[in-house]
């Protein structure tokens, strides 16, 4: 879908130093196949390709080029059992788009991290979800001298998510990325549509967040929701997803 007009001007500039971006692709054991051809489809099909041809984002000092992170979200004994292979599968779909040899790359890094969820929560809905994110959060905002300086900014992509626009990333999130940090906006894209319980506080699967402002951070994340979802609505994963969809009054 070449003719899809770009969300920004690809013209976009701004102080590279504002933005430090990653590209987040959390998942769990049961999404491992989907993401994986997801990834593949970015190097196969010309409307999911992230840039072309190593096409960067032109900063003021230096290039923007952001960092592409796997986030494997599961038990221990699962990590135990999968955590390799999935690393693997996920490092082979995505060599293409790695830096390597001098080639041009859409990516700085690739990296493959791992949650493992606390096995009193493992099957609590919606704490273990919530821990994953409070956990990617702290880590992407941290600096990492093994893997990262503090990031600025994330895109939050869940692993049924697929672009339809060919150099989604240097035509979109980079510049999004850019007016975000000149803006100070925390947050690009859709607010949860859901009804008006805990499920209101869902991050967009698909969204651009500010991962160091602090209105984001402390006072959504830290003071809102942390503190203000129902524990009375905590319900047992199985349970969850087998109930049917809520119904809206109007």
């Amino acid at each position: 879908m070449d003719d899809c007009a770009p969300a920004v001007p690809h013209e976009v500039r701004c102080d590279a130093s504002l933005v430090r971006m990653a590209v987040v692709r959390p998942f769990s054991t049961k999404h491992i196949g989907l993401l994986e051809r997801r990834i593949s489809d970015w190097t196969t099909l010309a409307h999911a390709a992230p840039c072309l041809s190593g096409e960067i984002i032109k900063g003021t000092s230096n290039d923007i080029v952001p960092d592409l992170v796997f986030v494997y979200s599961a038990s221990r004994a699962d990590h135990e059992a999968h955590g390799d292979e999935f690393r693997e599968r996920l490092m082979r779909a995505a060599e293409p788009l790695s830096p390597r040899d001098g080639r041009p790359s859409c990516f700085r890094k690739i990296l493959f991290w791992k949650h493992i969820i606390d096995r009193h929560l493992e099957d609590v809905h919606p704490d273990a979800t919530c821990g994953m994110f409070y956990d990617l959060i702290d880590r992407l905002a941290a600096a990492n001298a093994t893997d990262h300086e503090p990031y600025t900014h994330f895109l939050l992509m869940e692993p049924d998510v697929q672009p339809l626009q060919t150099g989604w990333l240097t035509k979109g999130m980079l510049p999004l990325a850019c007016m975000a940090a000149v803006d100070g906006a925390w947050m690009v894209g859709s607010i949860s549509r859901n009804p008006m319980d805990y499920r209101d506080y869902h991050l967009n699967g698909n969204a651009l967040y500010a991962v160091q402002d602090k209105a984001f951070r402390q006072e959504y994340l830290g003071d809102h929701v942390r503190r203000r979802y129902r524990r009375s609505a905590r319900v047992p994963l199985r349970r969850a997803a087998a109930a049917p969809p809520l119904a809206v009054s109007t």
